[in-house]
């Protein structure tokens, strides 16, 4: 079971970079680490001083096919605690194309070894803080070498059952008070615009996001509205969508109260400058608005700065019984330079979906007592809400 590990160690011997990556991980010499090949998984907190190790960099021998999924997780866990941020933690995967196609994940093959799908490499990396690289053969083995980058301690207790909710000194839910003498509303008007890291993040960019959008709005059928409206519209980049769907011609209008986010939209839509409007939307009734046939709400009426009974009974004043909505609440986290399939909820220990949930369900009530009997709740990372009539 353990040739391809040591084939492993050979292969790295002869990199000399990696030879000094190996030799200061752990404090472990080539010798020590061919006897530890021998064992289930590298004991991450061993170390000949008897101390736990503070090192920038750690690798898990033997391959991850010769582990348990329990133990494949426990071992990455803890490299991820112990190996500061932007450390490397290193895996090596047998190549899955190298398997029959008979088997199932994690099903012993007649090398003796687990198949590992892809897909479970990275649902795996994903539960952690950790930045996957582009995996690398191994001189011509049919072996791939995954280097794993350590994000920041900030995202670290998402996965950890032992997190202590106490330690967090700052809870999302404080954070986000809602507008008083401590957070005036124009003190929170830039929270999201154009140039924050919020807007870094392009959720067109995302595969599963794109195509729940696109579906929604062609589900709305948009080619026979007249007018959009976009609440907390931002730069404006999801409206873009509607010349996808075939929607190109309709009158757009988007509402927001980040200046620059309004500046963007402007110049994004030039020929619909003039109806992209910085006001807040709890003040709606002080627009004169037409009326709407869609109306947008992506991932603007969860938010705590929000008063989300006032904020629907003003666009209650620019909808009739025909209007459409597409509402999103978001149903990830931002960690390690990425977007995460969890939220995070900093009061507890589990990544916590039931605020995503309650406003999910809160929506649907308001729009069932409304009127709305066409409502369907889709999506992974963000949870659309699509309300016909």
């Amino acid at each position: 079971m353990n040739e391809v590990a040591h084939d492993i160690v050979d292969s790295l011997s002869r990199d000399r970079s990696v030879d000094a990556l190996l030799a200061t991980a752990l404090g472990f010499s080539y010798p020590h680490l061919r006897e530890l090949t021998a064992r289930s998984t590298v004991d991450l907190t061993a170390h000949p001083s008897g101390r736990s190790p503070k090192a920038n960099a750690a690798v898990l021998l033997p391959i991850m096919n010769a582990l348990s999924m329990r133990e494949l997780r426990r071992a990455v866990r803890e490299a991820s605690r112990l190996i500061p941020a932007g450390g490397l933690f290193t895996l090596f995967c047998l190549d899955p194309d190298e398997f029959p196609d008979h088997l199932w994940p994690g099903e012993l093959g007649d090398n003796g070894h687990r198949f590992r799908p892809w897909r479970q490499v990275i649902e795996l990396t994903r539960l952690f803080p950790l930045n996957m690289r582009t995996p690398r053969s191994v001189d011509n083995l049919p072996v791939l070498r995954i280097d794993l980058v350590i994000g920041s301690m900030d995202d670290r207790h998402g996965s950890d059952e032992s997190h202590d909710p106490s330690s967090d000194t700052e809870c999302s839910t404080s954070a986000e008070q809602r507008p008083d003498e401590t957070h005036p509303r124009n003190e929170l008007s830039e929270r999201y615009g154009a140039a924050t890291n919020y807007r870094r993040f392009d959720r067109l960019e995302e595969p599963e996001i794109l195509d729940d959008t696109l579906y929604a709005l062609a589900a709305m059928r948009p080619r026979s509205a007249r007018r959009v409206l976009s609440i907390g519209v931002n730069d404006g980049r999801e409206l873009e969508l509607f010349r996808e769907v075939g929607a190109g011609s309709v009158e757009l209008w988007g509402i927001d109260w980040s200046e620059s986010g309004i500046r963007s939209c402007r110049e994004r839509f030039p020929e619909h400058a003039e109806r992209m409007l910085q006001h807040d939307i709890e003040r709606l009734g002080e627009l004169d608005l037409p009326t709407f046939d869609i109306v947008l709400a992506l991932n603007t009426l969860h938010c705590t700065t929000l008063d989300r009974d006032k904020t629907l009974k003003q666009l209650g004043r620019v909808v009739t019984a025909e209007t459409q909505w597409l509402i999103t609440v978001p149903n990830c986290h931002f960690g390690a330079d990425d977007i995460r399939r969890r939220p995070l909820d900093r009061n507890h220990a589990r990544h916590d979906r039931r605020k995503a949930l309650k406003d999910v369900q809160y929506l649907t009530r308001y729009f069932h007592r409304a009127g709305y009997r066409n409502i369907s709740t889709f999506g992974t990372y963000d949870l659309f809400l699509l309300v016909r009539p």
